[in-house]
């Protein structure tokens, strides 16, 4: 599983949000994704109450696991829970994406 959003800044948000401080081992890495590759996006206005605690429930875990055990797409496009709004219009998107798939080597480091 690989955890990704469309800006650096986002990146660095989202670990300072969970992690508490930024490790000195953390690296950019651009990835691009072709325009045909299956996304999986997930709206705010489906989302449980609380999806955006502190603590995440595990109605919200499931989500994620349901959609990684279908293997139906390579990307599943959630909204950032630091920053909701930045999702799925915006270019800033945190997306997780599994690269137990066939489309995985579609994927590139851009």
């Amino acid at each position: 599983m690989i955890y990704a959003a469309a800006t650096r800044a986002l990146c660095a948000l989202e670990v300072l949000a969970n992690a508490n401080e930024l490790g000195g081992d953390y690296i950019v890495t651009p990835i691009d994704l072709p325009d045909d590759i299956g996304i999986t996006s997930i709206s705010i206005d489906t989302l449980p109450l609380g999806w955006d605690a502190a603590q995440p429930t595990t109605e919200t875990a499931d989500i994620g696991t349901g959609w990684a055990e279908r293997l139906e797409t390579v990307v599943l496009l959630v909204p950032s829970a630091i920053i909701a709004r930045e999702h799925p219009a915006a270019r800033s998107r945190r997306v997780a994406e599994v690269p137990a798939t066939a489309a995985w080597p579609m994927i590139t480091r851009g």
